[in-house]
């Protein structure tokens, strides 16, 4: 007989140790006399512990700054919880895996892609170029790649980011407290020698589609952004 969602309910509990010592020798009996429950427990156990080792770092790492200052001025509103547990265990264990790949790709997105302070002043600073680098304190390479006028009148770039392992293709946007990125994708860069370019065209469609969209007119030549960085984008 497979295991219910009851067992997997009392299973999750077992291994939370939320069970009353009564309920857990009960649990405890099943177990030695029914293989299928016993195989559901060891199943449940091995992903608990992939998924403590995956992501037992992340606690360690330092909030960055910007993401303080949010929520301390963030209003505070509790919201209570239902006392009862999820019955789908199906559900409760995706929304788990939701969570952690989210704090995964928060703490990359703020080591590797975020407008921080270097990030912005390279946007703030550098001519777009079609080869070449800057290369930030922190070992990033950066390439701002052309400048254009949001419709809304705002100034915005579309750069690359690459470091090892890891790359992006965004666009970020000057607003009254500085750039912040306005979409960002995951790009697939490929070394051709001395430089690296985009692998091809399927990566860079979400940041084409946003200059599509949004783009008042057509990007600036190297004269006229050379002027408006001169005159601090304004």
């Amino acid at each position: 007989m497979d295991a219910t969602e009851q067992d997997y309910e009392l299973l999750s509990q077992y291994l939370d140790r939320e069970l009353s010592p009564s309920a857990a020798q009960l649990l405890e009996q099943r177990l030695e006399t029914e293989p299928q429950l016993k195989a559901r427990l060891c199943g449940l156990q091995s992903l608990q512990r992939q998924i403590q080792h995956a992501y037992s770092g992340i606690d360690a790492e330092a909030v960055p700054q910007r993401i303080t200052a949010l929520l301390q001025d963030a209003p505070v509103r509790i919201v209570p919880l239902p006392h009862k547990r999820v019955m789908n265990w199906g559900f409760a264990l995706a929304a788990s895996l939701v969570v952690a790949v989210a704090a995964t790709q928060l703490a990359q997105w703020e080591r590797s892609a975020g407008v921080d302070a270097a990030l912005s002043v390279a946007l703030e600073n550098t001519p777009s170029q079609a080869s070449g680098w800057m290369t930030l304190a922190d070992g990033r390479n950066v390439r701002p790649v052309l400048s254009f006028q949001h419709k809304t009148g705002n100034w915005c770039r579309e750069y690359l980011v690459a470091e090892a392992g890891t790359s992006w293709h965004g666009v970020a946007c000057r607003g009254d407290k500085g750039w912040s990125t306005a979409v960002l994708a995951s790009a697939d860069l490929v070394d051709s020698g001395a430089e690296y370019r985009p692998a091809g065209a399927d990566d860079s469609t979400e940041v084409a589609d946003f200059i599509d969209l949004h783009a008042a007119d057509i990007p600036l030549d190297a004269a006229g952004e050379a002027d408006l960085i001169a005159r601090e984008w304004q």
